[in-house]
């Protein structure tokens, strides 16, 4: 007997999975409720709702991680999954019940997003550490350079709680100007991290 059957059914897209941005949107549109409702059950039944929260984007990160591992041959994870819980980081809860949870969610994200292209030149808003680490995680074995190792090192430092968010975002613009998928008004950032990664050796991979 499936547990979650009286959620609801998952309602079906309408738009096509290139067209990124409205794609994401009906996408969150059509899992916030049911998230929503996981929530409230899990709550009305002991847990506390941070945790059921947190716990979600964990198993969320796993599953990109997981996903990212066999796009790329199947090989074996090179760390322990992260557990963003125990980072003190939490999912945006919908219905918030205090203020502690509404803090935990903005320590970390970013004091003003990345903007960066994806796919065909969708642009995408990238707001704090975890949608970094999402986005990287997800990002081609094949286009992955130096650029992308530091930043991904920065989201797991960031997660588990070893650097500021700021710093995390200087990689991940760092990163974007590496592989030109930077939007022009995000260009000045970090030239401090890029001029970090120069003098140690790392330049564009080819």
């Amino acid at each position: 007997m499936d547990a979650l059957a009286d959620l609801g059914a998952v309602p079906a897209p309408t738009l096509q999975a290139k067209e990124f941005l409205a794609y994401e949107s009906e996408c969150r549109a059509a899992l916030k409720p049911l998230l929503a409702e996981l929530l409230d059950r899990a709550e009305a039944a002991g847990w506390k709702r941070r945790t059921v929260a947190a716990t979600l984007m964990f198993l969320a990160a796993q599953q990109v991680s997981e996903a990212s591992e066999a796009s790329a041959g199947g090989s074996a994870p090179t760390s322990s999954p992260i557990n963003p819980y125990a980072a003190g980081l939490a999912l945006p809860v919908f219905g918030s019940h205090n203020r502690e949870e509404a803090q935990a969610m903005n320590r970390w994200q970013f004091e003003e997003p990345v903007t960066i292209l994806v796919g065909m030149g969708f642009p995408r808003k990238i707001e704090s550490v975890m949608e970094a680490y999402v986005l990287l995680q997800e990002w081609p074995a094949a286009s992955r350079n130096s650029a992308h190792a530091v930043a991904l090192n920065a989201c797991k430092a960031g997660i588990a709680g070893e650097i500021d968010p700021e710093t995390v975002r200087a990689t991940l613009v760092t990163f974007a100007r590496r592989n030109d998928i930077l939007l022009p008004d995000m260009v000045s950032p970090a030239s401090a991290m890029d001029n970090a990664l120069q003098a140690g050796g790392g330049g564009r991979s080819v």
